[in-house]
């Protein structure tokens, strides 16, 4: 039996601008990503959505329970979650 099934769609954009201008980010998105790969790409944009710095958090678990705490939050204002890394900036 198949519960759920999500269909992938792939979207190219020459740069993070018109990224931001089609999906509409903004107030009631939460970002959360890497300050190295946020500020020179999206920095600029001066978007009105809650951005959370993964690194600002460090790493292991430890840390990891204080990122979700942070996260939660957030989440209560938040309509849409977007997750930035590497692979989405290539």
């Amino acid at each position: 039996m198949k519960l759920l099934q999500v269909k992938s769609q792939v979207h190219r954009f020459e740069n993070c601008a018109e990224f931001a201008e089609f999906f509409n980010i903004g107030e009631g998105d939460f970002i959360l990503t890497n300050e190295f790969l946020y500020t020179p790409f999206m920095g600029s944009l001066n978007l009105k959505a809650d951005v959370m710095f993964q690194e600002k958090y460090g790493m292991g678990e430890r840390q990891m329970k204080w990122l979700m705490l942070s996260w939660k939050t957030w989440k209560a204002k938040t309509i849409r979650e977007l997750s930035l890394s590497e692979a989405v900036l290539l």
